[in-house]
């Protein structure tokens, strides 16, 4: 019965990360500009990627293949527990967020840890062959890292996150050293506290504007992330069902059973808390419901759509439309010709519809033409031009 406990345990826990990845992917929208930017470039390469969850898969693979070779390295050098170890990388938060965005940056990630898993295994392995595989498997990483540094994909990210499994497998190797030495639980307890403070810190925040409405006390609206009528018991439940987990943790008497329940409760926050809260307002970049909103009234009479930077990427991939980006850099529409450009366009009987971030182009438009002025989200304006109608 032990036997079986031992053989499943592993291949349980891999799907539970798997499931966790994937789904995570449904409630994680793109929220910058630079995820829209990697998600038109890959449409370019695969035109079915559409959507805001096929644009985030690439990543996804990339980070949960580096979560098994970070459990391969484990368990290579023996350690009793490795699949902690590949637990504790793929619900570290940053490894989450990064590994379910739409970027190259974990391919990059991947190619960098194949590389060095290879070398790794070459200067271990006394046998002929293993060495030669270990290395060829080195080199392969290490020229697919290189040929993605010289795309248009390449990511400085992928490089900072190709340092965390090395960091993971050696916080591994130290937590198993502690608990030879019994102090290992100890200090799990202590994190398991913090963890939990920081917690019911969140829950604070997120509940403190609805107490603050209702006492009639101001509250600052940067804090603000649940407006008046908007639901919270979604976003608090999340994070009470994460801090039951961590008071399983903090009973469990076994380091490794700590760490494993730390990790699942990290997991369960990491895949609900985000589906719950209003990522179309707080999110910088526009969003798939904040566009749809206005998309039958704007594209009525087949308009044209100028952007600045921040935001032309989005609403080409999100309304599958070109879009002219006005900005100073190569290529772009210098902001001082952006009237002139939207009148040439209503001259010629179409519509211009103007995306500006921030009022970036707002002083830039034709003062004596007529437009509908769009508010869906707050951290950019809408401008409709109706055209010249013969």
């Amino acid at each position: 019965m032990k036997s079986k406990h031992i053989t499943w345990t592993p291949v349980i826990g891999s799907a539970m990360l798997i499931i966790f990845y994937l789904l995570s992917l449904r409630f994680r929208g793109l929220f910058t500009a630079q995820e829209y930017d990697f998600a038109l470039m890959l449409q370019q390469l695969w035109p079915a990627a559409n959507g805001t969850y096929l644009p985030k898969l690439p990543a996804a693979l990339a980070t949960l293949a580096t979560g098994g070779i970070l459990y391969l390295a484990a368990h290579g050098l023996r350690l009793l527990h490795p699949g902690n170890t590949a637990a504790m990388y793929l619900c570290f938060p940053l490894t989450w967020w990064v590994g379910t965005s739409a970027s190259s940056a974990p391919v990059l990630a991947l190619f960098i840890v194949i590389a060095a898993a290879g070398l790794f295994l070459a200067h271990r392995e006394k046998n002929l062959l293993w060495k030669l595989a270990g290395f060829s498997i080195g080199l392969l990483g290490a020229a697919a890292a290189a040929y993605l540094a010289q795309t248009v994909f390449f990511n400085w990210t992928g490089t900072v996150l190709a340092i965390l499994p090395l960091l993971f497998l050696t916080f591994a190797i130290r937590l198993e050293k502690l608990d030879d030495r019994g102090t290992a639980e100890r200090k799990l307890n202590i994190f398991t506290v913090v963890y939990a403070v920081v917690i019911i810190m969140l829950m604070v925040l997120l509940l403190a504007p609805a107490v603050c409405r209702f006492l009639k006390i101001s509250f600052p609206a940067a804090l603000t992330v649940f407006r008046a009528g908007e639901h919270i018991y979604q976003s608090a439940a999340a994070l009470i069902i994460a801090l039951i987990w961590l008071f399983f943790a903090l009973k469990t008497a076994k380091s490794s059973d700590k760490v494993s329940l730390i990790c699942f409760a990290t997991g369960l926050l990491l895949l609900f808390l985000p589906a719950t809260l209003p990522w179309s307002r707080i999110s910088k970049a526009p969003q798939p419901e904040s566009l749809m909103k206005i998309y039958p009234e704007i594209m009525v009479n087949d308009p044209v759509f100028f952007a600045d930077a921040s935001t032309s990427s989005a609403v080409s991939f999100l309304l599958k439309v070109p879009v002219q980006r006005v900005g100073r850099a190569k290529n772009e529409l210098p902001p001082p010709q952006l009237a002139k450009a939207i009148i040439q366009k209503l001259e010629q009987g179409k519509d211009a519809v103007i995306f500006s971030d921030l009022g970036e182009l707002d002083s830039f438009l034709p003062e004596d033409k007529v437009c509908t002025k769009f508010t869906s989200q707050k951290q950019y304006k809408i401008f409709l031009f109706k055209g010249d109608k013969k």
